[in-house]
């Protein structure tokens, strides 16, 4: 067989680069790497009259791991782009590999920033929420609605399982509080409140703070890559 005929045989494969047994393993382990091969499936198999191929690696949390199966996979199993990438160190270590090697890779796990700004590249694509855009939606809202945010912190013992969480204080009016609450869950990115504590203030002024209660909540963010 002639090596074009030979090229023109191999599959196109995807690697999918997941956490299959850490804290992320829930969102984008086991189930991640059955819904791209059911998304395969569901495409018919084959593209440009090549056959799909979906192969799976385990990170381990670790960006080192991470970088050197992405290594191995395009240059010894021609792998075409790499998926997924659960966590942002392990995200960063295999976009630097994809860079070197001008190969595609698309980021539905990861949240940081750096993916888009810092590092970034036009081999990336980041089809995810960010850490930027939990926050931006956040203040937005807040704001919408009449709010005056306190303080706003990255809660980084609650960030597990796949999810980003903010800690956030605020003054809003008591009438506003349920506009916000529905605003910040029906919007984009996908956010979830839990956490709410709400008091009025033990005494205010004549004409200051009438109606305004001090209001805290926690603010979580998922990853929410294309539908399956």
């Amino acid at each position: 067989m002639h090596q074009a005929e030979k090229a023109d045989a191999d599959p196109v494969r995807l690697g999918l680069i997941l956490d299959m047994s850490g804290v992320y393993a829930d969102v984008t382990g086991a189930g991640s790497a059955m819904a791209a091969k059911m998304a395969v499936e569901d495409f018919g198999g084959k593209v440009l009259d090549r056959p799909i191929e979906i192969v799976v690696a385990d990170h381990q949390n670790k960006a080192e791991i991470a970088a050197a199966q992405a290594r191995r996979w395009f240059e010894t199993q021609n792998v075409v782009a790499l998926m997924d990438v659960a966590a942002s160190a392990t995200a960063l270590a295999a976009q630097d590999v994809a860079k070197q090697h001008d190969k595609i890779i698309i980021l539905s796990g990861p949240g940081t920033t750096r993916l888009t700004n810092e590092n970034r590249a036009p081999q990336t694509v980041h089809y995810a929420y960010d850490t930027y855009a939990l926050g931006t939606a956040t203040g937005a809202a807040i704001t919408k609605a009449g709010g005056t945010i306190q303080s706003s912190q990255v809660d980084v013992a609650g960030s597990q399982g796949g999810m980003v969480k903010l800690q956030i204080s605020c003054e809003i009016a008591q009438a506003d509080l349920q506009r916000l609450l529905y605003d910040l869950e029906a919007g984009m990115p996908f956010l979830f409140v839990d956490e709410l504590t709400a008091e009025m203030p033990q005494a205010v002024g004549a004409n200051d703070g009438i109606g305004r209660m001090h209001v805290q909540f926690a603010l979580s963010g998922q990853w929410q890559g294309a539908a399956r």
